[in-house]
């Protein structure tokens, strides 16, 4: 069988796999993280599915980019050391590489193809339970820890496509009229950052003019509270303040005031009956 040219590279497709295993496959995954002890086993990938909680299991991954380390693979039985903490073993390649029939029975097959990940056969459970050891390695190494992998260049693509259309229907017609107007003012000889200057100044000038107005209606009320009509922010905010307080005590004694001649009049009232 003749060797398929591989446009990935092994780290890129194991973050592209690893990328689909949290988003559809719904797992947790670790790459090239040892599995069990420091010195055990280091799988391409490692991913824990979030909803098998009442059966947890440890799915490993194979990256292969070759045909050569593929077979070597193959011969040397590397991948049975996994089995010793992972309850499945899927051997992962660009399409072309190998034959499903040619990976062995109880391991799964994936090809990565144009148009993405396409599982040819599925893995038997075939490893050992799920171990307390393997379940801790995995907490220290927390999955968040992991980067997010870059998306394909033809889902980047479709993304920006999307965008962009997006954009069009939202802006396009806005942004279209502008554009005509501009070249309309300039077909009329209408300098469009002189007049764009213009109307600034034409701003400002408005702003200083209110500003102003502003100012004149102030001047009764800082007279009032006893102030300059140059006093800062800060003095006038101050003799607000006291003049709330100031006003409100004036209150509580006009309601006593009130009381106490309500008290009198009801004393006069049990003199007379008395009497």
């Amino acid at each position: 069988m003749a060797t398929a040219l591989a446009p990935w590279g092994h780290d890129a497709l194991a973050a592209d796999l690893a990328r689909k295993l949290r988003n559809d496959g719904k797992c947790w995954t670790w790459l090239n993280a040892t599995i069990g002890a420091w010195s055990g086993p280091r799988p391409d990938i490692m991913a824990f599915p979030r909803y098998r909680y009442d059966c947890p299991q440890i799915l490993a991954y194979e990256i292969k980019v070759s045909r050569s380390d593929l077979l070597s693979d193959l011969n040397s039985g590397k991948w049975r050391k996994y089995q010793e903490h992972c309850q499945s073993v899927t051997f992962a390649m660009p399409h072309g590489i190998a034959k499903a029939d040619e990976i062995p029975a109880e391991c799964g097959v994936m090809f990565r193809t144009g148009r993405g990940w396409r599982t040819e056969r599925r893995a038997t459970n075939i490893g050992s339970a799920c171990s307390i050891q393997a379940m801790a390695k995995l907490l220290t190494c927390h999955p968040s820890q992991e980067p997010r992998p870059e998306l394909p260049k033809y889902e980047q693509d479709g993304l920006a496509r999307h965008a962009r259309d997006r954009f069009t229907r939202a802006r396009g017609n806005e942004i279209g009229y502008a554009l005509a107007r501009l070249a309309a003012d300039m077909a009329e000889g209408i300098d469009p950052a002189k007049h764009a200057r213009e109307k600034a100044e034409k701003i400002l000038v408005d702003a200083h003019a209110e500003a102003e107005e502003l100012r004149k209606q102030l001047v009764p009320l800082l007279s009032a509270l006893g102030l300059p009509e140059k006093a800062d922010s800060w003095t006038v905010r101050e003799r607000v303040r006291r003049a709330i307080a100031e006003l409100a005590a004036d209150e509580h004694v006009s309601r006593a005031r009130n009381a106490l001649a309500e008290v009198t009049l009801a004393v006069e009232r049990a003199q007379a009956v008395l009497s």
